[in-house]
Parts: C-alpha cells; sequence; structure tokens
C-alpha cells in the first residue's frame, strides 16, 4: 500500500492509524508529528507489558499530541491484544455475565490508557466459519444479541470508554473474510441490521465492513448511499473497518481515506505497517 504522509495530512483529524512496535523509533515520532492523527490503535505487536504500555502511550502523546485517542480491539477470545500482560480471557459470547465483563473490560482499558473499543460484534452468527466471526458472535437471532450486546454495553460504556458496534451491515451470511477478499450480499437483510438499528446511540461508535451489496454502485467504503442509510437511524460517529485489508482494491492510502471521507465516514482506520514509503 502506497503512503504518502504530505498527502494524508489533509485528514489527519479523521485518521487513526497504527505504529509498528512496542517503542517508537526516531522515524515513528516524526511520523506522529507531522500527522498527529485523531488516534491511535493498538495492536499485539505493540504490547508486551504494562510498564511498557504506559511508556509507548506516553511517547505516542508526546509526539502527536496530548489529545490522541488510544483505541483497540478487545473483545476477549482470538480478539485479546493483552494476552501477554492478562493471559487469556473467554470470548465474549461465552462469558456468564456481560455487564459484569464489559465493567471490568472498560476498567482495565482505562488504566491501560485506551479512549475507544471496537467491541461489540454484533454479526449475527450463521453457522458460517469462513467470514472471519468464528468464535466472535452473541447469537444467533437479532434479539438474543441485542439483549447480550446490551449488557456488555452498560458494562463496559459505565467507565466511560468508547464502545463501537460492529460490522455494519452483517457479515453472517457472507464470504470471504474481508481480510483476505471482498464479501458480498445480494441485500441488506432486516434480521442482520436490526441489532444495529437497535443499538445505535449518539455516543456509540459503529464500523462499517467492506462488502459489496447488490444495488450500491460502489464497494461500501466509497459508498454515499451506504453510509446514508447508516447515518439515518445512527446518530453516532462511523467508522471504516482497516482500509489496508484486501477487500480493498490497491491504492494509495490517501486515495482509500479520501474515499471513505467523501462517502460521509468520520472516521477512516487503517494498519499501517510501513508508514515512510
Amino acid at each position: 500500500m502506497e503512503i504518502h504522509l504530505s498527502k494524508l495530512m489533509p485528514f489527519a483529524d479523521h485518521l487513526i492509524v497504527s505504529v509498528s512496535k512496542t517503542t517508537l523509533n526516531k522515524q515513528d515520532c516524526a511520523f506522529l508529528e507531522q500527522l498527529r492523527p485523531f488516534g491511535i490503535i493498538l495492536f499485539s505487536e505493540n504490547i508486551d507489558n504494562e510498564q511498557q504500555l504506559a511508556a509507548l502511550i506516553s511517547d505516542i502523546k508526546a509526539s502527536a499530541g496530548t489529545n490522541t485517542r488510544i483505541a483497540v480491539d478487545y473483545e476477549g477470545g482470538q480478539v485479546n491484544r493483552f494476552r501477554k500482560i492478562i493471559g487469556d480471557v473467554p470470548a465474549m459470547g461465552d462469558q456468564n455475565n456481560l455487564k459484569t465483563f464489559g465493567r471490568e473490560s472498560g476498567l482495565m482499558l482505562k488504566r491501560f490508557g485506551v479512549d475507544i473499543n471496537f467491541a461489540p460484534v454484533v454479526d449475527l452468527d450463521r453457522g458460517n466459519r469462513q467470514n472471519g466471526l468464528f468464535g466472535r458472535t452473541l447469537g444467533n437471532n437479532p434479539n438474543t444479541v441485542i439483549s447480550r450486546a446490551e449488557k456488555y454495553l452498560d458494562g463496559l460504556e459505565s467507565t466511560g470508554i468508547t464502545a463501537c458496534l460492529k460490522h455494519y451491515p452483517g457479515l453472517g451470511p457472507t464470504v470471504p473474510d474481508s481480510h483476505f477478499g471482498l464479501p458480498a450480499l445480494p441485500e441488506i437483510l432486516p434480521e442482520d441490521e436490526a441489532p444495529f438499528r437497535a443499538l445505535a446511540a449518539p455516543k456509540r461508535w459503529i464500523m462499517a465492513a467492506h462488502i459489496k451489496i447488490e444495488g450500491f454502485r460502489e464497494i461500501s467504503t466509497y459508498s454515499k448511499a451506504f453510509v446514508k442509510r447508516l447515518k439515518s437511524f445512527h446518530p453516532g460517529p462511523v467508522v471504516s473497518d482497516d482500509l489496508s485489508m484486501k477487500a480493498l482494491p490497491p491504492a494509495p492510502l490517501h486515495k482509500k481515506v479520501r474515499q471513505a471521507l467523501d462517502a460521509g465516514f468520520d472516521f477512516a482506520l487503517v494498519r499501517i505497517r510501513n508508514p515512510f514509503v
């Protein structure tokens, strides 16, 4: 993915990017000082122990600005960026008390310096092992997912952590996994969309999937009509899924970001493995 810092800078207030290691080198610091993105998303490769994590976040804010938001995907189960610190944690769908899990997660994230958690997954479980969601869902019907997600959200948001529903409009029935290719749908299914509609709220975010839907001319990430539908019921921020995923056609990063923001997204998320091209 071709990256030009100067061409990204006009979009900095709407960008959430990554850093590549557990510490910042001189190039990282220069990149963040110039770009000053809205936020940084942490991955497992950024986290070794709690003292190191605190130092990394301190250095990020020293370079990018004290108001830089820190984000992470923390669901439990296979999506646990803090495994080196806290060990294995049961998946959200295997938790006995989701409100307690949400609150404990939020308190932990606050302790670590995180502001935004890209969770919960509210896609329906369609028994599909090819969409990247196996083991991450909360149920196979909308009412169950809504009820369980509400409990988790009550707990998480009580700690001041921002939550994010994902992946609109629901990847349950789709193939392939969008990390590796572009999933497709013949239409947005009401039952898959239902949890997003029921749980939308002004202070919650929604993350949209990269997906091709019949009736929409563009891929969701670049579709004004798609984002307009999402914003017709959701009053909070909307963020793209990772723009480096293979679901999207190859293009320079600044062009992907511009297309997503032009479509109406509030934020563009990208995992940058080499920001110095």
